[in-house]
């Protein structure tokens, strides 16, 4: 996914990953839904787990180098319980996780609870068996 980097605003934007159970009501949490959130800022990338509201460990990705960009590049590959990020032009990832208790299916799209997010490019495709 190619996108401008967010620098103001506040709030969470970013990618939904085997998402389920998405849903939006006035009077929910801003997590409605089970999967993965992958929100994109000026700092770097923060992952979610989704369950509703539930407390939850995240996972902080610094990216330095995105404070002086304004455009990049990530792509993220979900297997089982192992979801790799990579950035744009690198054969080895930024950050592995590995979920004892994955969200194995889903939906894939791009979220918003009021930060400014700017996609240019996205594509999403399965897992090439060799």
């Amino acid at each position: 996914m190619k996108f401008e980097i967010p620098k103001n605003g506040a709030g969470f934007s970013g990618i939904l990953l085997n998402a389920t159970d998405v849903s939006y009501y006035t009077d929910q949490v801003p997590e409605s839904a089970f999967g993965y959130g992958l929100a994109l800022s000026k700092t770097g990338i923060t992952v979610k787990r989704l369950n509703y509201g539930a407390p939850g460990k995240n996972v902080s990705i610094k990216i330095p180098e995105w404070k002086n960009q304004d455009e990049a590049e990530v792509t993220v590959c979900v297997e089982n319980g192992v979801i790799s990020i990579y950035l744009t032009g690198e054969d080895t990832p930024v950050h592995v996780i590995h979920d004892e208790n994955p969200y194995t299916h889903g939906l894939a799209g791009l979220f918003s609870t009021g930060k400014e997010l700017a996609v240019t490019e996205i594509s999403v495709r399965p897992i090439e068996e060799e």
